[in-house]
Formats: structure tokens, C-alpha cells, sequence
């Protein structure tokens, strides 16, 4: 039960803005009087005011890397790749052999008619280049704090810079070289040209089914017309496109079958590469090509060394290692057997 007393103190406190809990007491009754006891406290904060904990306590790492994704490397797949030589070698030689002779009348005492050969040799040069990679000890416990195998993913980066410096040579060879690549090769037969479209232009945007099939046939005739009776629709071939095309093989006619389907269908040992350096500057590129000819590679991309490791250093306080590679570029066997498109 409230006392009297109790009631008086406690409206006494509530009009100094302090309430109490109906039933509680808090200083014992000597106190209640005496304002003496609250001069100890300190009227201002000698330290800063609190804004939280660090940010620090209360971020999540994530464990797991989010990488920067690279668009693929896809010129071995499509042209193919063999190792040639070694990281001494500086020329390769390719012996290009053509049977010759004519026939005449027989006659017991004639002498005319005429059987041989001719041998010459095509040259190329070869192309190789370095990448280091340079870690400290202050710099891997620091990254190792992190969590992160700093010296690991230095290793892989070297791993994959030589392997993008191949896959370009393998497109565009070396300025300056006997040396070149799927797109620029002098021995390359001259693009053709799309068909006109019927909503106007020559691109596969505005192509229907048909018209993106006949660019496809029109590839193929060509190639009939460089290799008569060498090729056939059974034949094994490669077909690379740039990525800016892939989707156009989707389109569908009216019975539901898509382009991919349809060409499939007539031409089953077609492969099909999407090749995002076929996008280029003066349109989408093309190229149709046989795979052999006559167990001959028609084209074969070419490496000396396609990573050599040197030894690792040791600094003062860090380590570095030099990685290195060498390149013939794209090796054309075959022109007469590719065929180029431009413009689609």
C-alpha cells in the first residue's frame, strides 16, 4: 500500500520530470531530501561520443571470389592447335609438293609424253614473348589476412595472359612477322557478300529462315566452286560465327524448325564455334572450311612452347618468376578450302 508520505515524495519527483513505478523505491529515505549526492557526476563527456561499434565487427567476407569473367578463347577449338618445333626455333619451312605431266599418242619409236613433280617450300616465322609475376612477404600476409592465396592467383594470371596472347596471334598473327593469323592470312580468299534481304539490307537482323539459310548455301556453293567434287554435304566442316549472330540461328519457319535445325539436317558434320573476334570493324565475319583434306589439317594454329616457367627468384623480400611462350600463329594449309563471308 502507498503511504501518504510516499504519494507527497512521489508527486513531489514528478514535478521535477521524474516518475516513478507505482509500489518502488529507489533511494532510501535519508536521501530523498539531500540534492548533495548528485554533484559527483561529471557534467560532460571527456571522450568522443559513441557511434556504434567499428564497421569492421559487424561486415561479412564472402568467402568465395567473385572472378572478372573474359570472353572465351575459342581459336584453337575452331582452327585447331599442334605444337611445332621447340623455343630454339625460328623458322618453320611447309614443302607444298604438286604432281605434274602431260601424255601423248603412243608410237613404238615415240618419246613424247612426260611424268614429275614439283617441290617448293612456304616459310613462316615464329614469335616469343614473356609475362612476369612479382609477389612480397608483407604483401601475402596481408592478402593472407584476407584470405586470399595471393601467390595462387598471381600464377594463374601469368597462366592466363599467354594464354589470350595465343589465342590472339592465333587470329591476327604478329605485325612485322612472316607470321599470321585466321583473319589475315595473304593466302585467304576474299570475302563474299551476303544475300540482299527482302526487308532490305544485308544483315541477319532483318533476315527470315530462309534468307539466312541461303547465306549459309551460298557459302557452301563457294566452296564447291574452289574444291569441285572435293566436298560434299557430308563432308566434315567448321563454321564459325560471331556471337552478335548466334542468336539469328533461333528464327523459326513456319513448320517450327530453326535455322541451326534446318542447316543440321542437310549438313550433319557441321561444328559450329562462336567466335566473338569474328565482330569486327567492317561487319560480322564468317569463314566455312573443311576440317581435312585428305587427312591434311586445312588449318592448324601453331605454338613452339605454350608455357615455359623459369625459375623462381629470390629477392630481398619477395619472390618473382618469369613465364614465357611462342607462337607460330595460324597455319593455312589449304586457302582453297575456306571460304569467307562479311556483312551478314
Amino acid at each position: 500500500m502507498t503511504t501518504p508520505r510516499l504519494s507527497e515524495h512521489r508527486n513531489r519527483l514528478a514535478r521535477g520530470g521524474v516518475i516513478l513505478p507505482s509500489g518502488l523505491e529507489y533511494m532510501p529515505e535519508g536521501w530523498r531530501e539531500n540534492a548533495d549526492i548528485a554533484m559527483d557526476a561529471q557534467p560532460a563527456l571527456f571522450s568522443v561520443p559513441n557511434a556504434g561499434v567499428p564497421s569492421l565487427f559487424t561486415t561479412y567476407i564472402d568467402p568465395r571470389q567473385i572472378k572478372v569473367v573474359f570472353q572465351p578463347t575459342v581459336a584453337a577449338e575452331f582452327y585447331g592447335e599442334e605444337k611445332m618445333g621447340d623455343w630454339t626455333t625460328d623458322t618453320a619451312s611447309f614443302p607444298l609438293t604438286e604432281l605434274t605431266g602431260f601424255t601423248s599418242a603412243y608410237g613404238d619409236f615415240n618419246n613424247n609424253g612426260k611424268s614429275g613433280a614439283n617441290a617448293n617450300w612456304v616459310s613462316r616465322q615464329s614469335f616469343h614473348f614473356q609475362t612476369f609475376t612479382r609477389w612480397g612477404e608483407r604483401e601475402l600476409e596481408k592478402y593472407g589476412e584476407a584470405r586470399i592465396d595471393w601467390a595462387s592467383l598471381q600464377s594463374e594470371a601469368s597462366s592466363e595472359t599467354l594464354n589470350r596472347a595465343l589465342n590472339a596471334s592465333y587470329f591476327y598473327g604478329v605485325t612485322g612477322l612472316k607470321l599470321y593469323g585466321g583473319t589475315n592470312d595473304p593466302a585467304l580468299p576474299a570475302a563474299i557478300s551476303p544475300g540482299t534481304k527482302a526487308a532490305g539490307g544485308l544483315t541477319w537482323d532483318v533476315g527470315t529462315v530462309i534468307e539466312i539459310y541461303n547465306d549459309f548455301m551460298k557459302m557452301y556453293k563457294q566452296l564447291q566452286v574452289q574444291m569441285p567434287a572435293l566436298v560434299n554435304m557430308s563432308s566434315a566442316m567448321d563454321w564459325g560465327i560471331p556471337n552478335t549472330l548466334e542468336p539469328a540461328l533461333a528464327k523459326t519457319n513456319d513448320f517450327g524448325k530453326t535455322v541451326k535445325e534446318i542447316i543440321q539436317q542437310s549438313f550433319p558434320n557441321v561444328n559450329i564455334t562462336v567466335i566473338p573476334e569474328f565482330v569486327t570493324g567492317s561487319g560480322n565475319l564468317m569463314q566455312l572450311k573443311l576440317r581435312d583434306v585428305k587427312g591434311m589439317p586445312v588449318t592448324k594454329s601453331a605454338f613452339t612452347e605454350k608455357m615455359r616457367l623459369h625459375p623462381v627468384l629470390v629477392m630481398a623480400s619477395g619472390w618473382e618468376q618469369k613465364k614465357s611462350a611462342g607462337t607460330w600463329g595460324n597455319v593455312l594449309r589449304y586457302p582453297i578450302a575456306i571460304v569467307q563471308m562479311l556483312g551478314a
